[in-house]
């Protein structure tokens, strides 16, 4: 089952994709276009942004 939540960073809030695996590890993958607008907003590369992201799901518990 996949789920999305949004999470907030440095340079705004970035949706995240949620996959439930069948042995019940999760997994999570920032929005790219989500990325991609905040790096193009704040003047940042993409992996800065997306890093950020990541870390931000993390300290959710959705890693």
């Amino acid at each position: 089952a996949r789920t999305l939540i949004t999470v907030e960073t440095p340079y705004g809030p970035v949706r995240i994709k949620v996959a439930t695996l069948p042995n019940g590890e999760t997994k999570s993958a920032p929005e790219y276009e989500d990325c991609r607008a905040r790096a193009k907003a704040h003047r940042v590369p993409i992996r800065v942004v997306y890093a950020a992201a990541q870390m931000a799901a993390q300290q959710q518990g959705k890693s």
